[in-house]
């Protein structure tokens, strides 16, 4: 009985460690920051082998800018977070961004654009 018990905690274990904890991907997210117009958030958020957000995990990334910079202020930048906080200054523009994550086979290009509602990310 000990033994059945022992091998279902250990393959309970792997299971939870390789499909929930362990990284395969990663999204980026881009949202307005709360109580703000002006200011956003870009986040990278590393996701399981189930698609979801992978709990208690962080991902590395290095951020790089192409283009109109003079159309966003970059606020701050946590590449140990993998966050970076832009605020917008012009109403007209488009930049890349460049993201580079430990977790991701290929940089991801996100391009931003900037209108008079705000700024818009596609990926």
């Amino acid at each position: 009985m000990f033994y059945i018990f022992a091998i279902l905690i250990l393959a309970g274990s792997y299971f939870v460690w390789y499909f929930i904890f362990n990284i395969y991907e990663v999204r980026i997210d881009f949202r307005k920051k709360t109580g703000s117009d002006v200011e956003y958030v870009l986040t990278v958020v590393p996701l399981n082998s189930l698609g979801m957000d992978a709990p208690f995990r962080k991902c590395r990334s290095e951020f790089s800018v192409k283009g109109d910079v003079k159309m966003i202020n970059i606020k701050s930048i946590s590449a140990e977070k993998g966050e970076m906080i832009l605020e917008k200054i012009s109403d007209s523009g488009e930049i890349e961004l460049v993201i580079e994550s430990e977790y991701s086979l290929r940089k991801n290009i996100v391009k931003i654009i900037s209108q008079p509602m705000g700024l818009k990310c596609v990926n």
